[in-house]
């Protein structure tokens, strides 16, 4: 009897840690919690992307999330001539960067 009880206890255990485990992650997902976006968050995303011509593209989540992180470079004011010091990690940035962008050669 004994044993009985403590693979059922073991079993409810087990079912009540994936369950809160699934919680854990789903809250933690960059994805939202349905993982879907709607045409109107990919179209406000493309036309900040400044690219409306793609308002129909259908991304998967990975896509999305990786397109949320692009900037425009013509939505930005600040310039590297603009930015005090940090000399070293800006002219790493113009090379990792920048210069391959301008000449992939």
């Amino acid at each position: 009897f004994s044993v009985l009880f403590e693979l059922g206890l073991l079993g409810v255990t087990s079912l009540v840690s994936i369950h809160v485990m699934n919680k854990i992650m789903n809250s933690q997902s960059p994805f939202g919690s349905s993982g879907q976006t709607s045409k109107r968050e990919r179209k406000q995303l493309l036309e900040r992307l400044n690219r409306p011509q793609l308002v129909n593209l259908e991304l998967n989540e990975y896509e999305r999330v990786i397109c949320e992180g692009i900037v425009d470079p013509k939505a930005l004011s600040v310039t590297f001539d603009q930015i005090g010091g940090l000399e070293d990690q800006k002219k790493e940035i113009i090379d990792a960067v920048i210069l391959p962008l301008k000449r992939p050669e």
